[in-house]
């Protein structure tokens, strides 16, 4: 335990510096390119599209007032969907994961410039549920008083009315550990809640690849430590990483603190990241191991 004591307190430093860093930089502000917005003034009810295509990217970067993703159609151009805030998607129990195959019924922007779609529904035809953001005049149904109509819409299934038929997904989705939730991947799963401190260690490489996804699983990313071994790192939410703006890419090198998760030693659980890239670091978990977003 002192070790581990030690370990907390030399990265709490890397933490703390990399935290009054950014707060004097000035550069914690609102998303651009509409993604902290999502009024009635900024899409046009009139005009209403219906895509179809695979999630090839999750956006919840720090700054963004609301989480979206890039859909990639079979055919055509990728496009920027701009979807709610983060808490609708735990409360909905609804998830979107890197790989899935979504349809959406989405508003243009007034603005021609702006090139982002407001989603109205998007169906996960990977898992077969739904989730309507915004009723036909373009307002989002989870603001003031319309906000606990969601359940009278239903998520799973169909809903009558909208384009695009039925929603009977296949039940296939993505791994687990892929994304950016509101539990986090290792979380999401009884005894993956508890980590095995006894096998608390620091891991120093370069990210290879990253995982991300809205909804109850972890934002993760994968690494290859001294000994050539590739782990798996669950790290939290997306709205935790956001609101500490930390994010990590691939190629970034890191220092994760970390440990086995109880249940299954091959998953690793983030106590702490420093990202040595873009100067940035987080603390996700308590000496006890509990989740610091999961704290009052």
């Amino acid at each position: 335990m002192k070790r581990m004591h030690v370990m907390f307190g030399a990265i709490l430093v890397v933490a703390l510096s990399a935290f009054l860093a950014a707060q004097g930089n000035g550069n914690g502000g609102s998303g651009n390119g509409g993604s902290g917005g999502g009024t009635i003034q900024h899409l046009d009810p009139s005009q209403l599209f219906h895509f179809e295509g695979t999630i090839t990217a999750i956006l919840a970067e720090p700054g963004a007032g609301q989480p979206g993703f890039v859909l990639t159609p079979v055919t055509g151009e990728p496009v920027t969907i701009q979807a709610g805030p983060y808490w609708l998607f735990d409360s909905e129990a609804f998830e979107l994961t890197e790989g899935d195959a979504v349809a959406v019924d989405a508003f243009a922007s007034t603005d021609p410039a702006v090139k982002v779609y407001y989603a109205a529904v998007i169906r996960n035809l990977t898992d077969g549920t739904e989730l309507v953001l915004r009723g036909e005049d373009g307002r989002p149904l989870w603001t003031g008083g319309r906000r606990y109509q969601f359940g009278d819409h239903g998520r799973r299934g169909d809903r009558s009315g909208t384009p695009g038929g039925e929603c009977d997904g296949s039940g296939n989705g993505p791994a687990e550990g892929r994304g950016r939730g509101r539990q986090g991947g290792a979380d999401n799963g009884g005894a993956c809640q508890l980590p095995d401190l006894a096998s608390l260690r620091e891991i120093a490489s370069s990210v290879i690849a990253t995982s991300f996804s809205l909804g109850a699983r972890a934002c993760g990313f994968t690494l290859t430590d001294a000994d050539g071994v590739t782990c798996a790192i669950a790290m939290g939410p997306a709205w935790y990483l956001a609101a500490n703006s930390f994010d990590v890419q691939t190629g970034d090198v890191v220092t994760v603190l970390a440990a086995n998760c109880l249940a299954d030693p091959a998953r690793w659980i983030a106590f702490q990241v420093v990202n040595h890239t873009v100067g940035t670091a987080i603390v996700l978990r308590g000496e006890d191991g509990l989740p610091l977003w999961k704290k009052n």
